[in-house]
């Protein structure tokens, strides 16, 4: 269920009861049956625009910044047919401006919330697993459990894009993916390299 912000704004209200009433809705928007739990993963793709509000409506949330090769991360986006709403994944230039524009503001929510971003880089967690996730876990302040190095035996239901992914175990066939079409890539590595995303041997700066 999609929370349109303009129907939450009263200029009658402080701020306060504003964010306040803006986390409310999007606790009731979640899905049913789930109010035992004590956590709320949210991975929607556009998450970095707004971490800002996030952070204001729910101040304890903590963040976590998943980073992978951009021409790979680019290559994923382009290759999944996403919800109306990311329109901007269907072509490769503009695909690859707003992975710059990403870059940019993450500096930026990373230089305000340093304590509050944990950056996770994939290849280094596919490549150790274990001492990544008890990393993560630690900054989550969760009890690490064997079974997080195992998601794909869990039988939980999954209904995002991933879903025939997290069947998989843990596995390296994603990495440098894009190599395999980089001339297709081109319009994208030149704007990644214009940006100072990428340097001229292809790697991320």
């Amino acid at each position: 269920q999609r929370i349109n912000p303009y129907q939450l704004l009263d200029e009658n209200q402080s701020p306060g009861k504003t964010l306040a009433r803006a986390g409310e809705a999007y606790l009731d928007a979640l899905p049913k049956g789930n109010e035992s739990r004590t956590c709320v993963i949210d991975k929607a793709p556009v998450n970095f625009e707004r971490l800002g509000m996030i952070q204001q409506i729910f101040p304890s949330a903590r963040f976590i910044y998943c980073q992978r090769h951009p021409l790979d991360t680019i290559l994923s986006c382009y290759m999944q047919d996403f919800n109306l709403g990311l329109g901007f994944t269907f072509e490769l230039e503009t695909l690859a401006r707003v992975y710059a524009d990403h870059v940019r503001l993450m500096n930026h929510w990373c230089s305000i919330f340093p304590d509050r971003i944990y950056t996770l880089n994939y290849e280094s967690l596919v490549d150790k697993l274990e001492p990544e996730i008890q990393a993560l876990t630690e900054f989550l302040n969760l009890p690490f459990q064997p079974d997080m190095l195992t998601p794909h035996l869990q039988d939980r239901a999954v209904g995002t894009a991933s879903n025939v992914q997290i069947r998989k175990p843990v596995n390296s066939s994603s990495i440098n993916k894009w190599k395999a079409y980089s001339g297709h890539l081109y319009p994208a590595i030149q704007i990644l390299q214009t940006h100072g995303v990428l340097d001229q041997d292809l790697k991320p700066i």
